[in-house]
């Protein structure tokens, strides 16, 4: 599949790298497909929307920064 991206313009995407939000991302609960892309710069990644080429997010393991992180998630 073929991707408008914001860090790296038109891209091929392999089906290992969608992921599926069926209730979107808090703040963007309208756009729930997105892509996980390599950054060029590591240890960083980007979460690329599917839905709109403009909407891209930078993620990062947090361990790197804090190795006793643990996230408290809800039920």
């Amino acid at each position: 599949m073929t991707i408008e991206s914001k860090p790296f313009g038109s891209i091929d995407v392999d089906d290992r790298q969608r992921l599926r939000f069926p209730d979107g991302l808090f703040g963007f609960e309208d756009l729930t497909r997105f892509a996980l892309l390599d950054s060029a710069q590591p240890p960083f990644y980007w979460l690329q929307s599917l839905e709109r080429g403009d909407t891209a997010f930078v993620l990062i393991k947090p361990e790197l920064f804090r190795p006793d992180y643990t996230p408290d998630l809800m039920p």
